[in-house]
């Protein structure tokens, strides 16, 4: 998955390592990374189709006046990370990430009544699954799928019977005990959030 994910890729060297413990094989091999693949604006959703749908809202996570400004919070905070993959076969992007073993909460735009679309990049090597709450009520587990790449877009819809205003607090709470290995740490991106074109 890593070596899919960086913008371009050459192999160097390579040693065989035929009585090592922890590679998976028997050779080590360093690549020399090419920047050839375009960079997408990090704000744009890159491998999520929107198409019916209407953005009404973003957090761009790790950029802090952003995050202040959704009433953004995190526990624990276990720090930040930036990396730089494939989100698609001639895409890459940069992006910061925050990463936490606990939960993450904001506050979003939302139409009351309407089904809100939370779209999220992840990161896709870990995954996991977070449980959902909307305005302080459960609305369910999400479960983050393994992607072709390092980064994934996945979206969760919360029904509209949650959304009673024009703002929305969502919680995502990780629930290590039920996602795939690796979920006691996960990195969060960047959100969008959207609304349905259908009446």
């Amino acid at each position: 998955m890593y070596l899919r994910s960086w913008p371009e890729h050459q192999e160097v060297a390579s040693i065989d390592t035929s009585a090592n413990t922890i590679l998976d094989g028997s050779r080590l091999v360093a690549y020399r990374v090419i920047d050839s693949v375009p960079e997408a604006d990090k704000h744009d959703v890159q491998s999520f189709n929107s198409a019916g749908l209407t953005l009404i809202d973003t957090l761009d996570v790790g950029d802090f006046a952003d995050e202040s400004a959704h009433a953004w919070e995190v526990g624990p905070f276990l720090g930040t990370q930036r990396r730089t993959y494939r989100v698609g076969l001639d895409t890459a992007v940069s992006d910061d990430a925050q990463l936490t073993s606990g939960y993450e909460s904001f506050r979003v735009q939302s139409e009351a009544g309407k089904d809100l679309t939370v779209v999220k990049r992840y990161d896709a090597a870990i995954r996991g699954s977070v449980q959902v709450s909307a305005n302080g009520q459960i609305v369910g587990v999400w479960r983050f799928p393994p992607g072709r790449y390092f980064f994934g877009e996945d979206q969760f819809i919360t029904p509209g019977r949650f959304i009673g205003e024009e703002t929305a607090v969502l919680r995502f709470e990780n629930m290590p005990d039920r996602g795939d290995k690796g979920v006691s740490k996960m990195a969060s991106y960047y959100y969008w959030i959207f609304v349905s074109d259908a009446e």
